[in-house]
């Protein structure tokens, strides 16, 4: 049962008994502040202690909500950025767009290949074309960047040069739930097939990523070195603008 007490200090206070309460709670609210007692606490009693504590709590409340609305300005100004960033990205050219113009084996009643579109509105038939398209993609991109980095870069370990050190074993190429990319310890390349829904230039930065893994099985300061290298491009930057979209990335079937 809950019940709301107008406080001339506190101002509003949510007065609520509980039949597990073993004592007087004070807990601090945007809307004003709860208190919970025991079911056979006397109301008078609960008054009282407010009445005792009422600069103290209010003192409380002060901070707690300038904080509140420190932390729910930053929330907006990042919704803001996000938004930027999407409206700027959102045109970007993507590898399964270009599939489409080039060969013209694929079909589709809009544009699928953007990764604005949510997953839930995505057909079997949509998913289809996805998954035929990022495996004739995915593998040219990734055998590309596999090509151009082990002629162009050369890895160290021990003193001694490692011959082709971006060579992989397997690849596997999935309707993944979780993330964009993996690589094991077996050098085998997960990726995900939503990738191809991305703008080119994060699309190259996630399969280089799993690659640079193949040398640096960590995030290192000397694996985003060599991203950074392998890339052409501050690492960095790019991993921010990934952060930025990722809360927009519909495809992947986490439930925010």
């Amino acid at each position: 049962m809950t019940q709301l007490y107008q406080h001339e200090v506190i101002g509003r206070v949510f007065l609520k008994r509980r039949i597990n309460a073993r004592k007087i709670t004070v807990t601090l609210i945007p809307e004003g502040v709860n208190v919970t007692f025991p079911f056979l606490c006397p109301l008078y009693v609960v008054k009282r202690f407010l009445d005792e504590n009422a600069q103290r709590i209010w003192d409380a409340y002060v901070k707690y909500a300038w904080k509140y609305k420190l932390d729910q300005d930053r929330k907006e100004r990042r919704r803001l950025e996000r938004e930027k960033t999407l409206k700027a990205t959102a045109e970007m050219e993507t590898y399964g767009g270009v599939s489409i113009a080039e060969t013209g084996e694929f079909s589709s009643s809009r544009n699928i290949f953007s990764y604005a579109v949510p997953y839930s509105e995505l057909t079997q038939e949509d998913l289809k074309i996805i998954r035929k398209t990022a495996r004739k993609i995915l593998k040219e991109r990734l055998d590309w960047h596999v090509e151009r980095m082990n002629r162009t870069i050369v890895v160290e370990k021990k003193g001694e040069v490692v011959k082709n050190p971006f060579s992989y074993n397997g690849l596997a190429i999935k309707d993944n739930s979780s993330n964009l990319g993996s690589c094991s310890y077996m050098r085998n390349i997960n990726l995900n097939m939503h990738l191809v829904r991305l703008p080119k230039y994060l699309c190259d930065y996630v399969i280089v990523h799993e690659l640079c893994h193949l040398v640096h099985m960590d995030h290192s300061r000397d694996f985003y070195d060599l991203l950074t290298k392998a890339l052409g491009m501050d690492a960095y930057k790019c991993r921010r603008d990934l952060h930025k979209l990722e809360h927009n990335f519909s495809f992947l079937k986490i439930r925010q």
